[in-house]
């Protein structure tokens, strides 16, 4: 069990290294929580965590999108849902790589499948992999949009 302690406000990049060293070379994943934690209540450490960038939650979105598209074609031997995730991933592909400037075509495509996730789940009434891609897409809508 790992025990908690009372977090005390820490000033300086070297204070931060510090206070985390002692717990978090051998659990890695508590480092991050801490400072998501730590990021909530205003005590984030100064210069020890970038927040993540638009562009790469959209990239993780592109990439679970094909993946769910290959598990539907390989499972199910799906033509129809490999042809739409692989055209759906190389739009937001190419909003994540700017090669589409306008920032908003990006959360029309991702509302548009949102809209397309939620019309196959009311008429299969399964969860997957409906269900988890609409909760997916409206995380990565949300972290998107969400300025910190």
């Amino acid at each position: 069990m790992i025990g908690w302690r009372k977090v005390r406000l820490v000033t300086s990049a070297a204070a931060s290294r510090r206070h985390f060293q002692t717990r978090s070379n051998r659990f890695p994943w508590l480092k991050k929580l801490f400072a998501v934690l730590y990021g909530v209540y205003g005590y984030a450490p100064a210069g020890e965590f970038e927040i993540m960038k638009p562009n790469t939650i959209l990239w993780i979105y592109i990439v679970l999108l094909v993946a769910g598209g290959l598990v539907g074609f390989l499972k199910a031997k799906s033509k129809a849902s490999l042809i739409a995730s692989v055209s759906f991933a190389a739009i937001l592909s190419l909003c994540a790589a700017r090669v589409i400037f306008q920032p908003y075509v990006a959360e029309i495509v991702l509302a548009v499948l949102l809209v397309f996730f939620g019309w196959r789940l009311t008429k299969s009434k399964k969860f997957m992999p409906n269900g988890l891609m609409i909760i997916l897409t409206i995380a990565t809508l949300a972290f998107r949009n969400i300025r910190f």
